[in-house]
């Protein structure tokens, strides 16, 4: 038996731009506790607390990708929200190198804001770095970069942020 309505899923007629608008904004997954969720929307509309203000993770253009796959467990009956946020910053440096180690620090667990190409913002949460891999070009016109690799299991898909919500986590 299912749990929810079937609804009409209507064609729009919006333009769909991909990629991630820099910056990301993270911080450790506790610093954040109690959305405020709009009942009809499902939309993210604030918090109850931000304990501490969210960085930056500024990136240039076409450098982050962010994927969600829903995984169903058939004879569990259990679904989980794998998310994959995938990063690639180019030129390895001392300081990059510090802040990545930091995030990774005893697998701490992050938050991330993203803006997506089509001007969303989506909250994800329980995040981890799975991977940090470090390279250098064969050739000058290569150059050198990281790509990193974010993971998170969600009991829900990410759901989506207003201004204001976003607005919260930069006080």
């Amino acid at each position: 038996m299912a749990c929810k309505t079937l609804v009409l899923l209507d064609k729009d007629c919006l333009n769909n731009i991909g990629g991630v608008k820099s910056p990301l904004l993270y911080n450790d997954d506790d610093q954040i506790t109690g959305e405020t969720v709009d009942g009809l929307t499902g939309q993210i509309t604030g918090f109850t607390s931000v304990v501490s203000t969210f960085l930056a993770f500024n990136f240039k253009k076409n450098a982050v990708s962010l994927a969600v796959s829903k995984k169903t467990d058939l004879n569990e009956g259990s679904n989980i929200h794998e998310v994959t946020l995938t990063v690639s910053l180019k030129r390895r440096e001392q300081v990059k190198r510090q802040v990545l180690e930091a995030m990774g620090d005893g697998q701490r667990m992050l938050a991330f804001s993203v803006l997506d190409g089509n001007g969303i913002y989506w909250l994800l949460r329980n995040m981890q770095l799975a991977t940090q891999e470090e390279a250098n070009g064969a050739t000058k016109a290569e150059g050198s970069k990281y790509d990193i690799t974010f993971v998170g299991e969600m009991d829900d898909a990410p759901r989506t942020m207003d201004a204001l919500a976003v607005a919260e986590l930069l006080v």
